[in-house]
């Protein structure tokens, strides 16, 4: 694992954008590169974000001519996030990927740390998930283990923040399990990707990881219906499995 490459996405985030980006900062490991990815915002985000990009040469900014949404994000960031503009084109096969909201940030200061030492302590896995707090500093319950056995589109889903995995399980996700009927997707971007992730690779190989690295904002101003979330759930668990590849 040489570097760790973050695809952060958001819009109307100006009130929290500079907790989630001083988060970073603040790494034990620095060797990270984001990439972050907004639409247009009624707040000051996109000012606030190419004040950080002028200043921290390890942050590119990527701002969209009209509202994208979230599955098109995701899906651009995973496209993006292999070519950073000021890096030599090299194999990145084992770079880390890791998905983080613009409202959020990494809870602690080792978070990146302790996702390097599972990646390193198993060298056979391709992907983690983790364990997040939220609210008053209360632990989720929902990031438990799976088990190897069982179906990613079938289980409950687990597979939360902070969400890693090696550039090679992603950069040839087929970009229709985004999609519904030709249009991108307009809500559960994490499970759409997560689910592909998983059955790429087996659930052998995806690790929980038990620390609590990350912690997750509910921005009223920036969050999707419960409606809209219910839908895509059901929608990309009906999507085909991907067939394993490692």
């Amino acid at each position: 694992m040489r570097l760790f490459r973050l695809i952060i996405r958001g819009r109307n985030c100006g009130k929290y954008l500079n907790e989630c980006l001083e988060s970073l900062q603040r790494q034990t490991i620095q060797n990270w590169y984001a990439l972050v990815i907004a639409d247009p915002s009624k707040d000051n985000t996109v000012e606030k974000l190419v004040e950080w990009a002028a200043r921290e040469p390890r942050i590119r900014v990527i701002v969209n001519p009209e509202p994208y949404g979230v599955c098109r994000n995701m899906w651009q960031g995973l496209r993006e996030i292999g070519n950073p503009y000021q890096a030599i084109r090299a194999a990145i096969d084992n770079d880390v990927v890791g998905i983080l909201d613009l409202d959020d940030y990494l809870y602690r200061p080792t978070s990146l740390e302790i996702v390097a030492g599972y990646y390193k302590e198993h060298p056979e896995i391709m992907a983690t998930y983790g364990t997040f707090r939220f609210g008053h500093g209360h632990k989720s319950k929902l990031c438990q283990k799976y088990h190897s056995h069982d179906k990613p589109r079938k289980a409950r889903w687990m597979a939360s923040h902070l969400k890693t995995f090696k550039y090679a399980v992603v950069k040839h996700i087929p970009q229709d399990y985004f999609m519904y009927h030709g249009r991108w997707g307009e809500g559960a971007s994490d499970l759409a990707l997560m689910f592909c992730v998983m059955e790429r690779v087996g659930l052998a190989r995806v690790k929980r990881i038990k620390e609590s690295i990350y912690y997750y904002r509910t921005n009223i101003s920036n969050s999707l219906s419960r409606r809209i979330q219910r839908k895509y759930n059901k929608i990309w668990r009906k999507k085909k499995p991907l067939t394993r590849r490692f």
